[in-house]
Parts: C-alpha cells; sequence; structure tokens
C-alpha cells in the first residue's frame, strides 16, 4: 500500500516543471506546472497547437487571386502586405508577363486586407 503514493508522487514529479527551463523554451514553469505560451500545449509545452484555424477571408480568397511571395508587416499600427499578384484570371505559371507588385492594408493581422492600393509595378499587359 505504501508504494502506490510513492508511484504516484514519482509521476506526478516527471510531469511537472522545477525551472522555465522545463518548459522547453515555449512557457513558464508557475507553481512546478508548465504555463504554455500561446501556440504550445501539453505538459512540458514541448506540442505544437494545431488546432483548426479560424476560417477568415484573407488576401486572395474573395475574388480568388493566385499570387506569390508575400510577408506582412507592422507599421504605425497597421499590417502591410506588398505581393505579386497575378492579373487576367491567370495562375502562378504565367507570372512573368502576367504579375503586378501590389499592396494591401489591414487594420489587423487576421483580418481582411482592405483598400488595396494601386499596383506599385503594373502588369505588362495592363
Amino acid at each position: 500500500m505504501k508504494t502506490v503514493p510513492l508511484l504516484l508522487a514519482g509521476v506526478a514529479l516527471a510531469a511537472g516543471c522545477a525551472t522555465d527551463a522545463d518548459c522547453w523554451g515555449n512557457g513558464l514553469c508557475v507553481s512546478n506546472a508548465c504555463k504554455c505560451d500561446a501556440g504550445w500545449i501539453g505538459l512540458n509545452c514541448t506540442r505544437l497547437d494545431l488546432r483548426p484555424a479560424p476560417v477568415i477571408s484573407a488576401y486572395g480568397m474573395k475574388p480568388n487571386i493566385s499570387s506569390w511571395g508575400g510577408l506582412p508587416t507592422k507599421v504605425d499600427g497597421k499590417w502591410h502586405l506588398h505581393v505579386a499578384e497575378m492579373v487576367n484570371g491567370c495562375g502562378l505559371s504565367s507570372w512573368g508577363s502576367n504579375s503586378r507588385i501590389v499592396h494591401a492594408v489591414s487594420d489587423n493581422l487576421t483580418g481582411l486586407l482592405t483598400s488595396p492600393l494601386p499596383p506599385l509595378i503594373p502588369s505588362s499587359n495592363s
């Protein structure tokens, strides 16, 4: 009977944490338990949280626009996206003759990019 509590104590100790390092850089050790950062789950914050992403309208979804590249950057509280956009309903295979560089802006990263600005570099067919 006395071995059961010791066994349970050993299991609890193995699942807990003593320092932030026990949370693998993905959380903090609080009261011997890892408090995982957003995007991480598990006893020691070692599993990427791959929950289904919210369904939102994002750049290129409505209308369906083929594009290439793009890295959102935050400037003065707004998100900016510069991307090569295909024109004339063409796909990525014709980017050399049917693409243009566009700049779109959003108030938040997961929001719809609103008010696309005029193309920075028009397509060769414009």
